[in-house]
C-alpha cells in the first residue's frame, strides 16, 4: 500500500490520505512502516483477540469503526487478501463508505487453499466499488464474477513499485547478517501459510535438510515466522543444520537483497512470487495452487506442491542443471512496470467523485467534495 500512499500525497491539492493501522503484527508492521518511510496518522488498539481469523475481523471492524468516524472519509482503500483488509472493507461498508481494492482479482478457485485467503478475496470484492487488477488475468477473473468493466482497472501489482523503489539504495549485502562463503550459491526459503502448518511445515523443513545435504555448495537462508506453529518446527529440524541459516524476519530491504543474489527461490508467499519475478530469481511455490498463474505462464516460477519428495527432487534438480534454471531465470515479470501507484492515484483522482455516496443529512458539490477544500479524504 505504501506506493499508492505516496501517489496520493504527492497530489495534495486532490487527496488528503489517511494511514490507519490496524496494529495486527506490530513488530512486523513497524519495520515495515520504517522501510518505506510511512507514519501511520492513527493506530486502533486490539486487545486481549482471541486466536482465529473470525475473531481478528470482528475486533479489528469494531476497532476501526470509531477511526472512520473520525477521519470520516469519502472512500476506503484496503490491499489484498489478509483480516484487517477485509475488516477495513467491512467497517467502510457499514458506513456506507465506498470500497476501492487494490491487488483485487486473484483467485486460486479453491476456497481451501490458500485459507483464508481465497474467501477475503471473494467477500472484499462483493464490498468494492473499484477493483485495480494487477493483471489482465485478474481482472478476467472479476469479469467472470459479473464486476462492471467501468469499475475493474488493470494497474500492475504495487509489489512492483515497492521492490524497485528500494533497489538503488540497497548495499550489496545487509550489515544485519554475515555475509555467505566465497563460491556459496544461495537459496531462499520462507514458507509461513496457515495451510502449511502442522506436517506439510515438518515436511519442508526436511526437504530443505535433503536439498542442503544433496547440494553441498549451497547455503540456504530462511527467515522464520516469529508464530511458534512455524518456528518451532523449523528449529527443530534445521536449527543445527551446518549449511542452512534460520534468521529472524528481515528487514523489507535486507531481505531483497538476499533475494537478488538467491540462485533460487522455495516458498509458499504470494509477495514472493512477484518480487522473485521482478528480479529474475526462479522460484518453486510450495503450495497446491497459486493465485499468481502469471509467474508459471512465464516460466519464472513452477509449482512444486507440498510433497516433500517433488521439493527435494526439483530444487536438486535445477541447482544441479544450470541449464535448466537459467531457462526460468529467463522467464521474465508479468507483474507491472513498478508504475502501479501513479496509476492507482490518477485513476482515483479520476473515480472518486463518480462513485457520488450521499449520507443522510449531507449534499455534495459537484466534484465530490465533503470537506469545503475541494480535496477528497481517502483512508
Amino acid at each position: 500500500m505504501a506506493p499508492v500512499y505516496a501517489a496520493l500525497a504527492k497530489r495534495p491539492e486532490i487527496f488528503a490520505p489517511t494511514w490507519i493501522a490496524t496494529g495486527q503484527h506490530s513488530s512486523l508492521a513497524d519495520q515495515a512502516f520504517a522501510d518505506f518511510g510511512v507514519k501511520p496518522d492513527m493506530t486502533v488498539e486490539l486487545k486481549d483477540v482471541p486466536a482465529g481469523v473470525s475473531a481478528q475481523v470482528g475486533a479489528t471492524v469494531a476497532a476501526l469503526a470509531p477511526a472512520l468516524a473520525t477521519s470520516d472519509p469519502e472512500l476506503v482503500i484496503v490491499q489484498g487478501d489478509t483480516s484487517s483488509a477485509l475488516a477495513g472493507a467491512l467497517a467502510a461498508a457499514a458506513r456506507g463508505v465506498p470500497v476501492a481494492h487494490v491487488e483485487a482479482g486473484l483467485r486460486s478457485f479453491d476456497f481451501d487453499h490458500p485459507n483464508p485467503e481465497e474467501s477475503i478475496r471473494v467477500i472484499i470484492a462483493r464490498l468494492a466499488q473499484l477493483h485495480f487488477a494487477p493483471t489482465e488475468n485478474a481482472a478476467a477473473n472479476l469479469r467472470a464474477e459479473g464486476f462492471a468493466d467501468r469499475r475493474i482497472h488493470v494497474t500492475g501489482n504495487t509489489v512492483v513499485d515497492a521492490l524497485m523503489s528500494v533497489l538503488p539504495t540497497l548495499p550489496a549485502w545487509p550489515e544485519t547478517l554475515e555475509p555467505p562463503q566465497a563460491g556459496k550459491r544461495l537459496v531462499l526459503v520462507t514458507t509461513h501459510r496457515r495451510e502449511s502448518w502442522g506436517d506439510q511445515i515438518e515436511g519442508i523443513a526436511r526437504a530443505v535438510a535433503s536439498i542442503s545435504d544433496a547440494v553441498p555448495d549451497a547455503e540456504i537462508i530462511l527467515p522464520v515466522h516469529p508464530n511458534p506453529v512455524v518456528r518451532d518446527p523449523l528449529a527443530t529440524v534445521l536449527g543445527t543444520h551446518p549449511r542452512v541459516r534460520l534468521t529472524p524476519p528481515l528487514a523489507y530491504g535486507d531481505f531483497v537483497s538476499v533475494l537478488r543474489r538467491s540462485s533460487l527461490v522455495l516458498t509458499d508467499s504470494g509477495g514472493v512470487q512477484e518480487e522473485a519475478a521482478t528480479l529474475g530469481v526462479p522460484t518453486l511455490v510450495m503450495r497446491k495452487v497459486t493465485e499468481r498463474t502469471e509467474a508459471l505462464d512465464a516460466g519464472v516460477a513452477k509449482l512444486v506442491g507440498t510433497d516433500r519428495d517433488d521439493i527435494e527432487a526439483l530444487a536438486i534438480h535445477l541447482l544441479t542443471h544450470e541449464d535448466d534454471r537459467q531457462v526460468m531465470a529467463q522467464g521474465g515479470n508479468p507483474f507491472g512496470d513498478g508504475k502501479a501507484g501513479e496509476r492507482i492515484a490518477s485513476l482515483l483522482a479520476r473515480e472518486v467523485g463518480a462513485l457520488r455516496v450521499v449520507r443522510s443529512g449531507e449534499t455534495e458539490g459537484p466534484d465530490g467534495a465533503k470537506d469545503g477544500t475541494g480535496r477528497r479524504s481517502a483512508s
